[in-house]
């Protein structure tokens, strides 16, 4: 939430964000996905 409250679209442009949703079984796959998510679009911030 304070992501909207700061950004800033009339500066930076619209915002887009992506987010996908697993079931329950799935998520020791999440980790997995994580890391090479945070390879391709290498994040500003993180533990990455």
């Amino acid at each position: 939430m304070q992501l909207f409250h700061w950004y800033k679209p009339e500066l930076y442009g619209d915002l887009k964000l992506n987010y996908i949703v697993f079931e329950e079984n799935m998520k020791h796959l999440i980790v997995i996905l994580e890391k090479q998510l945070a390879k391709e679009l290498q994040p500003l911030i993180g533990k990455y």
